[in-house]
């Protein structure tokens, strides 16, 4: 019985891991493929609402003028294009 329950708890962890390190786009067809099957689960395979951490593209904001996403909220690239994670807030 003891292996049983550790066998299905390395199970369920290595396919957390594998949903994890999916790419996006795998991610949410395999979403949708479980959606479709139970319903009932859909709602933890919907696809999040894009923010500003995405572009003002996907912002969904309903401004003309994209006011939401402001330059601050966006994220901060060095010279090579990568993003920047500040440790301290800047002052």
């Amino acid at each position: 019985m003891q292996t049983l329950i550790t066998a299905l708890i390395l199970l369920f962890a290595a396919a957390y891991l594998a949903w994890r390190w999916m790419p996006k786009s795998l991610r949410a067809s395999l979403g949708g493929w479980i959606s479709r099957k139970a319903p009932a689960l859909s709602p933890y395979f919907s696809a999040p609402a894009g923010g500003c951490s995405s572009g003002c593209s996907s912002c969904g904001s309903s401004n003309a003028d994209n006011t939401a996403c402001s330059s601050d909220s966006m994220p901060k690239t060095n010279s090579k294009g990568r993003p920047v994670i500040l440790l301290k807030q800047e002052q």
